[in-house]
């Protein structure tokens, strides 16, 4: 996944704001891993952010920074 982010994420995005997309990539890395250690949990919004440890609309703007595509 993450060399087609690196392909599909347009470059001046990742230059003009690297340091968030940084950020962005750590919590949606975070993400993937708590998906992949509980896939028997109903992945909701909340309780992502929650287990997480931020708001859901940060969330969903990792997400789409990172995989150009909303959260669910």
């Amino acid at each position: 996944m993450d060399a087609l982010d690196h392909l599909l994420v347009i470059e001046r995005d990742r230059r003009s704001g690297q340091r968030a997309f940084e950020r962005h990539r750590k919590l949606v890395s975070k993400l993937d891993e708590f998906a992949h250690s509980h896939p028997e949990m109903p992945l909701y919004s909340e309780a992502l952010a929650k287990e997480l440890g931020t708001s859901v609309r940060t969330l969903q703007l990792a997400v789409q920074a990172v995989h150009g595509a909303s959260l669910h």
